[in-house]
């Protein structure tokens, strides 16, 4: 990319690695941690018409959000699939409780599409 004056790198963090999450300090500070590797590589890189930026997602649909243990830490008065799904839809601001992977692949693979002529 450096060779060729061109390119883009998107990274994936989380909506939690902005805000924070209390309880899971870990996954907190890992997903902190690519956001500043990002900011730190589109500075590096950006002379070079390269340009590197994050996706942050909310929620996503995965083995890691549907599972026992995630139903019952996101609702434990209702520990089930349905529980986790009203216990997010009230702290998501989008019309859904969570994405899918595949909204994050569109979202990575159109939006660089946009950036000509930034």
């Amino acid at each position: 990319m450096i060779k060729n004056k061109s390119g883009v790198i998107i990274c994936t963090a989380s909506a939690d690695g902005r805000s924070g999450l209390a309880g899971d300090a870990s996954y907190v500070t890992s997903k902190w941690g690519v956001v500043g590797l990002v900011k730190a590589a589109a500075l590096d890189l950006g002379p070079y018409n390269i340009r590197v930026a994050v996706v942050a997602p909310g929620t996503t649909a995965t083995g890691m959000t549907l599972n026992q243990a995630s139903y019952e830490w996101t609702s434990p008065s209702n520990p089930t699939r349905q529980g986790w799904e009203q216990a997010n839809q009230m702290m998501n601001a989008l019309p859904s409780p969570y994405l899918n992977p595949e909204d994050i692949a569109v979202a990575c693979c159109t939006w660089p599409r946009h950036w000509r002529g930034l």
